[in-house]
C-alpha cells in the first residue's frame, strides 16, 4: 500500500487535467501525474533486502551525482570498495539493469532516501545543492 507524505504547510489546490490525449479525445489526467508538493512513497517489497546505513550514505552521494573517486575519498575506502557496495546494492534491489540512476530511482520510489535527506537545505526545487 502507498503513503503520502505532504511537502508544505497545506495541501495543494484541485489540479486540473493535464491535456493528455484519451479515448475520444478527452483532457485525461496521465495516473504519473502527481501535484508538485505530493511525493509518492511505495511500500518497500519483503521480496527485497533492505541497503545497510553505510550503503544508504553512499546512495546519497550517487544521487549528488559524485565518482566512485569523490565516494571513496569521502567515505575514506577504496574505489573497488565503492564499486562492490554499488554491485550489492544494485542486487538487494534488483536494479542490475538500471545503473546508477536506477539505484537512486528505486531508493527515492520506495522512501530508503527522500530529497530532504539528500539536499537537506531546502531540496532539489530550490537549487541548493552543495
Amino acid at each position: 500500500m502507498a503513503g503520502y507524505t505532504w511537502r508544505g504547510d497545506k495541501p495543494p489546490a484541485k489540479r486540473q487535467p493535464t491535456p493528455h490525449p484519451g479515448k475520444d479525445d478527452k483532457q485525461v489526467s496521465p495516473p504519473h501525474v502527481v501535484p508538485n508538493r505530493i511525493v509518492r512513497y511505495h511500500q518497500f517489497p519483503t521480496d527485497l533486502e533492505m541497503p545497510t546505513t553505510r550503503e544508504i550514505e553512499l546512495i546519497k552521494m550517487l544521487a549528488l551525482g559524485m565518482s566512485n573517486a569523490q565516494i571513496a575519498g569521502k567515505m575514506f575506502i577504496t574505489e573497488d570498495t565503492v564499486k562492490s557496495h554499488i554491485r550489492r546494492i544494485t542486487i538487494k534491489l534488483q536494479a542490475q539493469s538500471l545503473g546508477r540512476a536506477g539505484i537512486v530511482g528505486r531508493c527515492f520510489r520506495y522512501g530508503i532516501i527522500t530529497p530532504d535527506s539528500v539536499w537537506p537545505e531546502g531540496g532539489i526545487n530550490h537549487g541548493t545543492r552543495p
